[in-house]
């Protein structure tokens, strides 16, 4: 696969801080904004684009201030046609996200006409899910970079979390081109109910 756009880890936070688009995108969880899950439970998510593109989404976990890949694993199509509704994941391929880790998360969902590639991200291998034992998912992939990098994203991060505003004007000028963001809020609560494969909540 052709990239267009490689990000470093300081361009990503720009990304999931920003709140411009130059098109429409959607992103919804299944219990929608503000959603509320026990620890193990699916977060599924549904995706539409006014353009055809690829999707990536990231989950943001404010409280420890980190962001993961959740979509795409390695080898898993993410082209979207547009005003398309997409469920997420497709059959066949495991949770892309469960709950963990108390407190608010965003699904950040980006959309560009072209792949990019994100510096310092491990991707698990797209695989089938075992229906035999029910597996959880394994985690989302990490932004995994230096230490002294971790602690700068997170001071970003959170800097801009609490001044309750995103950037202006895209991120990573010349890199992204066309490109959409939306985002969706869910928390997770304390306790360590068991994990509900329904997306119902636990009792």
């Amino acid at each position: 696969m052709q990239f267009e756009g490689i990000l470093t880890p300081y361009e990503l936070v720009d990304l999931v801080l920003n709140r411009t688009s130059s098109f429409d995108l959607d992103i919804f969880v299944d219990r929608g904004d503000g959603g509320k899950y026990r620890p193990g439970e699916p977060v599924r998510v549904s995706a539409r684009s006014g353009e055809a593109g690829y999707l990536y989404l990231f989950d943001v976990d404010r409280k420890q201030g980190t962001i993961a890949l959740v979509f795409p694993t390695t080898g898993e199509p993410n082209y979207l046609k547009s005003d398309t509704l997409y469920d997420l994941p497709v059959p066949g391929v495991p949770l892309l996200l469960v709950a963990r880790g108390s407190g608010q998360h965003d699904v950040k969902a980006i959309m560009l006409d072209h792949p990019i590639q994100i510096t310092g991200t491990r991707q698990a291998p797209a695989v089938q899910q075992d229906q035999t034992t029910k597996r959880p998912p394994p985690p989302p992939q990490k932004i995994v970079v230096p230490p002294t990098t971790e602690k700068q994203m997170k001071s970003l991060l959170q800097a801009g979390f609490q001044k309750g505003k995103g950037g202006e004007g895209p991120p990573a000028p010349g890199k992204l081109g066309r490109f959409a963001q939306d985002v969706c809020a869910y928390f997770v609560l304390e306790g360590t109910g068991k994990p509900n494969q329904s997306g119902k909540p636990s009792q």
